[in-house]
């Protein structure tokens, strides 16, 4: 209302000055009234939603706080105390299927098999709340994709020595932006590659592929494949496997990761039967281990 007088009186003082009389001092009153009370009152208005909108920003901050709180709990938990004694019961069920008969060895085997589902399900719990809670976790750094390869394809054919795992590619080494959670990223593909498939002989080849700044590796199985009904749904947290028991947790993990590192995933046919994970991640631009190419075919890792 102050501002709006000023610009009035100044107008009255230019009539008067120049003998002119464009509104009269009533008239100019009236107007500075209406505006200045007018802007007060939008002022006043946007001023109270912004402070309404603070309280609310800092309540939902305090709740935010509260439930870090709870996941942290619930990560201790499944990290240190769940996962100990589940490894005091696979030491027993070891013991036991040392003097077990051939019958009792069969039922020992199941509960072990369905034990280390349980220990599986725990670090994948616990790798899923680090990601949720600790925002450090997420800080990405150069990391050898081929070496992450390498280990846990090593892996895997320690677990599953009936499964052959190959690794097709033409590079040495390559780094991407990403953390020590890429690990998981495979671990969990190349698992459900092999837990879903129902061939004879499962396979499951890799290739990691360089294309100027990003890296494509897919991940091909020749197991029963994936409906074109669920590839866009496959990396949702409740989407599970064929026959699954499990929550499928492990490739939600996997899609959110993928995207934290600003990278994407999905789902492509196998021929003549199976699925292709492919994961694209980008490349780091502190790469100062330079890939060097084979000429010819992709050299195949044994």
């Amino acid at each position: 209302m102050l501002v709006t007088l000023l610009m009035a009186t100044t107008l009255l003082q230019y009539q008067s000055q120049h003998g002119v009389r464009l509104v009269t001092p009533v008239a100019v009153l009236i107007n500075s009234v209406t505006v200045g009370s007018t802007g007060g009152l939008l002022i006043a208005y946007f001023y109270t939603k912004a402070r309404e909108r603070a309280v609310s920003l800092a309540v939902e901050h305090v709740e935010l706080q509260r439930e870090r709180e709870r996941l942290e709990i619930l990560n201790r938990m499944l990290s240190h105390d769940i996962r100990n004694d589940m490894s005091v019961v696979l030491g027993w069920i070891d013991f036991l299927a040392e003097s077990a008969t051939a019958e009792q060895r069969q039922l020992v085997e199941r509960i072990h098999t369905a034990s280390e589902h349980v220990v599986e399900l725990t670090d994948l719990a616990t790798e899923y709340v680090s990601v949720v809670v600790d925002e450090d976790s997420m800080a990405t750094k150069p990391v050898d994709l081929v070496e992450t390869l390498r280990i846990e394809l090593e892996t895997c054919r320690d677990v599953y020595p009936d499964s052959e795992f190959i690794l097709r590619t033409d590079l040495e080494s390559v780094y991407i932006e990403a953390n020590e959670l890429l690990n998981s990223v495979f671990r969990n593909v190349l698992n459900n590659a092999v837990q879903h498939n129902d061939s004879d002989a499962p396979q499951v080849d890799v290739t990691a592929t360089q294309r100027g700044d990003t890296v494509r590796i897919e991940i091909a199985d020749n197991g029963p494949g994936v409906p074109d009904s669920r590839k866009d749904t496959f990396f949702q947290k409740d989407e599970l496997g064929f026959e699954s028991v499990g929550t499928g947790l492990g490739l939600y993990l996997v899609n959110a990761l993928v995207s934290e590192y600003g990278g994407s995933v999905w789902i492509e046919d196998n021929e003549p039967t199976g699925a292709i994970v492919v994961v694209e991640l980008v490349r780091s631009p502190a790469d100062r281990a330079p890939s060097t190419p084979n000429p010819g075919h992709l050299r195949e890792r044994v």
